[in-house]
């Protein structure tokens, strides 16, 4: 049992203080629900102020959150015998998007007991909850550590490296050591991820993203097993809906005490294939837009290594943003 006792850590504000109040996104954090199984670990947050778990918070599994309700003995009030008020939780793992759950009170859902919350399968991380009672009458408080919000430190999913980051991409005609990417051309890839255009399609020779993981003694030598040791995937899709397609990321090189992957976004260029259509039916069943004498589609992806995701932040894709001429495609729109 590890315990945080909190002496009076509630804190009432009745204003959104701090992170308390980020408005909620469209995907939830809690969308993930790989490696759910067995009991899941609690989190009480009791009458007493006190805060605390059963057991190690871990990425990729479910968690209970019990709360008191004697921890915000305000807004309260019935209608017809019944709560006209509700505790809601708001919760985010490592600075994602926000992501709520109904605690206590009138719940709408009509559920009963403690609420169970799936945690994605992200690399070493937190979450951070805080709470929120609001009744029919207007009256709204908050629990949020003053307006700190409460903070837990999650494990990585079992099996999962204890490290992956430092994705660059590189899109360039000049190569070096006979055909490879120079190293010194690599650049960052931003949360928003990098843009696949006509000069891109037609003159350049490396297309290339690449992302580097470790793990001890498994990257940090020249292992000929550790393509049976890692499992690394790319999960991508043409457009923000339907299923994603998957496919194992090569190596590279080993970098440090790090493994370097790659692959080519020539790859996932969705208008590699595509032909002028003749007529409507011919065109790509893919999404795509309109941008002046251009055509774009935006490709959504993430990375996965041993069960555990690599993206921008928690529950967020990555993009790359491909263009192509316009005219061929009229006829589409």
């Amino acid at each position: 049992m590890s315990t945080l006792s909190i002496s009076k850590i509630l804190g009432f504000v009745a204003v959104c203080s701090l992170v308390a109040c980020a408005a909620p996104a469209e995907e939830s954090v809690g969308s993930s629900s790989t490696g759910l199984g067995g009991a899941a670990t609690a989190i009480t947050f009791g009458a007493d102020w006190s805060v605390s778990t059963d057991g190690v918070l871990t990425a990729g599994t479910r968690v209970k959150v019990i709360y008191d309700e004697a921890r915000m003995p305000v807004c309260r009030g019935d209608v017809n015998g019944a709560p006209a008020w509700t505790v809601t939780g708001h919760y985010r793992v490592g600075g994602g998007a926000e992501a709520t759950f109904e605690a206590a009170g009138f719940r709408p859902s009509g559920g009963k007991g403690p609420a169970e919350i799936d945690l994605p399968p992200v690399l070493a991380s937190s979450v951070e909850m805080w709470f929120e009672i609001g009744n029919r009458w207007g009256c709204h408080e908050w629990d949020s550590a003053y307006g700190k919000n409460f903070r837990f430190d999650l494990a990585s999913p079992k099996g999962a490296p204890r490290w992956a980051g430092n994705l660059q991409v590189m899109s360039e005609r000049q190569t070096c050591d006979g055909g490879r990417p120079c190293e010194s051309l690599w650049r960052p890839l931003t949360n928003d991820g990098y843009d696949f255009g006509t000069w891109t399609r037609q003159r350049a020779a490396i297309t290339q993203l690449a992302f580097q993981v470790y793990e001890p003694g498994k990257t940090d030598w020249d292992n000929p097993d550790l393509w049976r040791q890692l499992d690394v995937r790319l999960y991508w899709r043409v457009g923000a809906t339907g299923p994603f397609q998957m496919r194992h990321v090569a190596i590279d090189r080993r970098v440090g005490n790090d493994t370097r992957y790659t692959l080519s976004t020539r790859e996932l260029d969705p208008f590699k294939l595509w032909n002028t259509p003749q007529k409507k039916s011919d065109c790509p069943a893919f999404p795509m837009t309109q941008a002046g004498p251009y055509v774009h589609a935006d490709v959504h992806f993430y990375l996965w290594i041993n069960g555990a995701e690599l993206r921008p932040r928690p529950g967020d894709v990555f993009h790359g943003r491909y263009e192509e001429y316009g005219g061929p495609f009229a006829i589409c729109f």
